[in-house]
């Protein structure tokens, strides 16, 4: 999954990557997510739909302190989308993003 992609992305950071190179498969991942979107229908495509809205154009936003409450927003449309997915007899796993550990 690419929602899973992006979150080990963005736990890892850029490793051997340049920055150049980790900016593109953020925005892969990103653009992944979102075809995804395009192909799904009915409520699990509104999900994934919602899900794009909240991600910030920067990913990595989510991780910072002052992103911390779009990533709890992202974390839980990607709850949304699992439980949408289970409605149609598709199980997924979907990897969180870790959040700032500070208020």
């Amino acid at each position: 999954m690419a929602s899973n992609q992006l979150a080990r992305l963005l736990y890892d950071g850029k490793g051997n990557l340049t920055s150049t190179q980790y900016q593109q498969a953020m925005t892969d991942a990103a653009n992944k997510m979102d075809r995804a979107g395009l192909a799904a229908a009915g409520v699990v495509q509104q999900r994934i739909n919602d899900l794009m809205t909240i991600m910030p154009p920067n990913p990595r936003d989510m991780m910072l302190s002052t992103g911390k409450s779009v990533g709890q927003k992202y974390n839980a449309g990607l709850d949304h989308v699992s439980n949408a997915c289970g409605s149609e007899n598709a199980t997924i796993t979907l990897t969180p993003v870790t959040l700032a550990p500070f208020d």
